[in-house]
């Protein structure tokens, strides 16, 4: 089997996977979404209010970042197969030309 048509392999099933993990991702954050910002409710002083919100604002931070992340990987999946998906027949003349 010529280089390239086993690398075209390799890469069609990499991407066919990317769904899959990003699926899994996205589950494993509806998991976590509320325990990341659904502290404990702070003691009756300052300093417990001011770390409790502290510790809120890095769970909606997080959150913030996670979405924008998912969305990059939503765009990279898609990205990745379109461009396997145009590359695949020329990748397979040239694996067939090279023999």
């Amino acid at each position: 089997m010529p280089f390239e048509t086993r690398q075209l392999g390799q890469l069609v099933e990499a991407v066919s996977n990317l769904p899959g993990v990003n699926s899994t991702l996205a589950a494993q954050y509806a998991d976590a979404a509320v325990p990341t910002v659904g502290v404990v409710p702070p003691a009756g002083d300052v300093i417990s209010a001011v770390t409790a919100a502290r510790f809120s604002a890095h769970g909606q931070a997080y959150q913030t970042v996670y979405s924008q992340a998912a969305v990059a990987l939503d765009l990279l999946a898609r990205v990745l197969g379109a461009t396997v998906a145009a590359e695949a027949p020329t990748m397979i003349a040239r694996a067939a030309e090279v023999g």
